[in-house]
């Protein structure tokens, strides 16, 4: 869910939101608690993203968007495909992707849209007011300098900001593990292996009616 730049919706789209072992930038919804992984000179306007005049996360806005602000963060800490060097975490370190580009502006201050100019593979200047164009700086250019969303959560780094709570699948009843197939267990496996994932989702909708808790 993104709302269009500058864009907030004045009364809830949905009930509820999961974000399950996503492969999004934490810092994108809290600039705050997540772990920085990770500093450079490279870009990171995931946290710092301007809008309305205003320095703050790209996803500002989102929770209003959900009833009662239910936004719940799904995550595995050990997750192999947000957290393994084979993975989420060297596609975020090996950006820009080849061919594509960013420069610095001297005369502005880091990390705002401002600071930098970017171009494609064609040499086309690209820019972040756009929506679509954003989003390509985001896949091919811009770094993550926190972990992923699906793997931020742990016993010191507590997300806030668009998010409302969080359930860890890396402890009991879930489980999950860093193996390959855990990173969509809830789908590589049967339900009496992955009922407690599925009744957490129900549950999290206000869907379990009188169904009894694994």
């Amino acid at each position: 869910m993104r709302l269009n730049h500058g864009a907030e919706s004045s009364s809830p789209l949905v009930q509820s939101f999961i974000a399950s072992q996503a492969a999004s930038v934490a810092n994108a919804y809290d600039a705050v608690n997540p772990e920085t992984v990770r500093t450079s000179s490279k870009p990171e306007i995931y946290a710092h993203f301007t809008r309305n005049s205003t320095n703050q996360p790209y996803f500002t806005g989102m929770k209003k968007a959900v009833q009662g602000t239910n936004i719940v963060n799904f995550n595995n800490r050990i997750d192999f495909a947000l957290n393994s060097t084979l993975a989420w975490p060297v596609n975020q370190f090996t950006k820009p992707d080849w061919g594509w580009r960013y420069q610095l502006v001297p005369t502005n201050s880091i990390n705002t849209n401002d600071s930098y100019t970017y171009w494609d593979t064609n040499r086309v200047q690209l820019h972040l007011e756009h929506l679509d164009q954003a989003h390509t700086i985001f896949s091919y250019i811009a770094m993550a300098w926190s972990k992923a969303l699906g793997c931020a959560e742990d016993d010191t780094h507590h997300l806030k900001g668009e998010i409302g709570s969080a359930v860890n699948l890396n402890a009991a009843p879930f489980s999950y593990q860093d193996n390959t197939y855990e990173h969509s267990a809830e789908f590589n496996s049967i339900n009496m292996n992955r009922r407690s994932y599925w009744w957490r989702t129900l549950s999290t909708f206000s869907l379990t009616n009188n169904l009894p808790q694994p």
